[in-house]
């Protein structure tokens, strides 16, 4: 059994991470063996979401049905703890910088008290101070008190509505605004007479033309269980000079007060690269689901001004979809 906890589990599950408990020995396990049997057999752990009739992934961490059974042929014989002199070694984890000491380190610019209550999501937007843009070959978030924060989301955003950088084509973070917008207690949120675009790429209203671009989106994030960015030194990814960055930070129900100063940090690249890697946010967001359906399908399209090498998608929607689908059009 810790062959597979160690292999799987203990990324998250052990001191100082986002995880509830530890699995890195049996007396931490032990009291939870129960529904550690229940989470691998309805297969909520480890989370994993993609349709396995869809295709294999190569960082799907789903357990083996071998692994499944081993498991739960060790709760229903009483979680037993064998005999330790059989363990393997226990795995070692790069505390801190991943990658050594990054060139450089931007942090939240406080020690923010994080009160107890429900989760939130609190926003802080900080200088660069960049004279010049640069290009990063990796980049890494570091929270300042890994207890409370659950993810980290770091945005490249710009003064004055400029959003556009000509040395790279870059255009930067864009938060949804105007007539149809409101923004409270931390989240955008559509006003209820905006128009309905069910299919954005037939009859989107000329307003609304612009519902997508090139764009930043998010440089960099930390998520549980996801391994730094790295973009690499032939195709990194740019900060133009005088940006700002916008950390969006999610920080978990806490019982008592506490403090948090998240930092991330940036690996510069050697050289301009030929190819720079740039992200594309496709979104939809106009869209009435009608009461009661089953199968609501909205659309958005975009045209590519030249050829692209596609690295990675990455759909996202919430509870209330249930798949998505990429078509390419040559």
């Amino acid at each position: 059994v810790a062959p597979i906890l160690y292999k799987n589990s203990v990324a998250c599950h052990r001191p100082g991470e986002i995880a509830p408990m530890s699995l890195l020995d049996y007396a931490s396990a032990r009291p939870w063996a129960k529904a550690i049997r229940q989470a691998v057999l309805s297969r909520k752990m480890p989370p994993w979401f993609a349709d396995p009739k869809h295709g294999s992934f190569a960082n799907d961490p789903r357990l083996s049905d071998q692994e499944v059974s081993t498991i739960k042929a060790w709760v229903d014989a009483g979680s037993t703890e064998g005999n330790p002199r059989d363990l393997p070694p226990k795995p070692t984890f790069v505390e801190g910088w991943r990658f050594g000491q990054p060139d450089i380190v931007i942090d939240i610019g406080q020690d923010f008290a994080v009160s107890p209550g429900n989760d939130a999501y609190e926003y802080f937007t900080v200088p660069t101070n960049f004279t010049e843009g640069k290009w990063i070959k990796a980049a890494q978030i570091l929270p300042g008190n890994r207890e409370v924060v659950h993810h980290v989301h770091v945005s490249v955003v710009m003064d004055n509505g400029r959003t556009d950088d000509a040395d790279s084509g870059t255009i930067a973070f864009r938060p949804q605004s105007g007539k149809y917008w409101e923004f409270k207690d931390g989240h955008s949120r559509m006003r209820l007479d905006a128009p309905v675009v069910n299919d954005a790429c037939t009859n989107a209203p000329a307003e609304l033309q612009n519902l997508s671009g090139f764009e930043q989106g998010s440089f960099t994030a930390m998520l549980p269980g996801k391994p730094p960015d790295v973009f690499g030194d032939n195709t990194p990814k740019w900060i133009p000079a005088k940006a700002k960055l916008r950390f969006q930070v999610h920080y978990a129900k806490v019982e008592k007060p506490q403090k948090d100063r998240t930092r991330v940090g940036f690996y510069l690249a050697s050289k301009t690269p030929e190819t720079p890697m740039r992200r594309l946010d496709l979104r939809i967001r106009y869209f009435l689901i009608p009461a009661g359906a089953e199968h609501h399908e909205v659309k958005r399209c975009y045209d590519f001004e030249s050829d692209k090498l596609l690295v990675s998608i990455t759909p996202h929607m919430h509870y209330r979809g249930k798949d998505a689908r990429y078509e390419l059009v040559r």
